[in-house]
């Protein structure tokens, strides 16, 4: 799927990025997208206006890859590997248009299937810089009988300009 369109004007498109993943004697080419671009139709509409609303960018470069291979933490329970892509343990996401521009960096779990793809860490920052923290979430999980448990949430604010820390909330589950 490469773009989508809503019948009104509304239209979001979709960037790929495409990579070769090789294990023993196969090869296996997967995508994973790169931006999404938006045009609402309205102020902005897609084959006239060559800037979107709005376009959110991922960025996987520095990130590890994890495949449902044996030996790779995020292999499925199931008695046959897949060799499937199941995911990355970090992403940095930008978003920019109209009234938005920020950053977040995200890590994700990935060396326990009943963990995988459960946020440790988002970090947002300004966009434009990224050593300007903005908020700051941490995550504690836990696998109980094939189950994950978010167990706490911290999260973090912090003034802009000072970088000082404004309010700290915590969130324990029991």
């Amino acid at each position: 799927m490469n773009k989508v369109d809503n019948g009104y004007g509304a239209v979001t498109k979709f960037d790929y990025d495409s990579f070769v993943h090789t294990h023993g004697f196969a090869q296996e080419k997967w995508y994973v997208v790169t931006d999404v671009k938006t045009w609402d139709g309205l102020q902005y509409v897609y084959g006239v206006d060559f800037s979107s609303f709005s376009t959110t960018s991922y960025d996987r470069d520095s990130a590890n890859a994890c495949y449902d291979i044996d030996g790779e933490g995020c292999r499925s329970p199931s008695f046959h590997q897949s060799n499937a892509l199941v995911g990355y343990d970090s992403v940095i996401i930008t978003q920019s248009g109209v009234g938005t521009l920020n950053r977040q960096e995200m890590t994700f779990n990935v060396n326990n299937y009943w963990l995988n793809g459960r946020t440790t860490n988002i970090t947002t920052t300004v966009a434009t810089d990224p050593n300007t923290i903005l908020a700051w979430s941490k995550y504690t999980w836990v696998e109980d009988n094939n189950y994950a448990e978010m167990t706490q949430r911290d999260d973090y604010r912090y003034d802009p300009v000072t970088q000082s820390e404004v309010i700290h909330t915590k969130q324990v589950s029991t």
